[in-house]
């Protein structure tokens, strides 16, 4: 009679003894699978259970916007991978569903920018009031209590 320590795989099940749409249990790591509902971690790649998803898997999974990075829960991704939103990057630009390289005319602060597209070495200097840490980050060469003069 089958069942689910028969070591068979028989009942709709997807590997021996585990998955499907049986009382059997989930299938473990490597087993085979139909679907996230075949696997105890809930991740069936390719048809085999994969471990978890994980923001160090190699794989876009999760909400991720391209391998390991972007969404809510993986770190920003970097220019030329894919994102959403400005969240999704480390530079904070996100244009035609890719991440974009800081620069100077982003209108984000990002980069070396010690204030929005100034500042920082690379960027033509602050003006009066904006934020700096040295002289050279502002138009004046003066930087005072970390705002140029």
């Amino acid at each position: 009679m089958p069942a689910c320590n028969d070591g068979v795989q028989n009942q709709g099940e997807t590997d021996v003894d585990c998955g499907g749409a049986t009382i059997c249990p989930r299938c473990a790591v490597g087993k085979d699978c139909n679907g996230n509902g075949d696997c105890s971690t809930s991740n069936c790649v390719s048809g085999i259970c994969a471990a978890a998803p994980s923001c160090t898997d190699g794989i876009q999974n999760q909400d991720e916007t391209d391998v390991d990075c972007g969404g809510t829960f993986c770190p920003p991704c970097a220019a030329g991978q894919g994102c959403g939103h400005a969240m999704d990057c480390a530079s904070m630009v996100c244009m035609g569903g890719t991440c974009q390289a800081p620069s100077c005319t982003d209108m984000v602060k990002n980069g070396n920018e010690t204030d929005v597209d100034c500042g920082g070495g690379t960027c033509p200097g602050c003006t009066s009031g904006k934020l700096c840490l040295v002289g050279s980050d502002c138009v004046s060469n003066v930087c005072a209590m970390l705002h140029c003069q």
